[in-house]
């Protein structure tokens, strides 16, 4: 399984997920943060965009920055 991620990875051009990364790096590429969101399930995750991610500043973690998918 983490040979095939591994490749996945390679193929897609994002970086492995380091979980004892610390706050002082950089962070990490857009588009790893992106698929990170997207692998989330439920209605805000999958009508999240690409292009909808960047312009919310990557700062959409939450259901909560959708007003339209706000529990009722």
């Amino acid at each position: 399984m983490k040979v095939i991620s591994g490749h996945v990875r390679e193929l897609l051009g994002i970086t492995d997920p380091l979980w004892s990364r610390s706050i002082v790096l950089p962070p990490r590429d857009l588009r790893g943060l992106y698929l990170e969101e997207k692998s989330r399930t439920g209605q805000w995750a999958n009508s999240l965009t690409y292009t909808q991610f960047l312009k919310d500043g990557n700062n959409c973690h939450s259901p909560a920055s959708f007003p339209e998918f706000k529990q009722r």
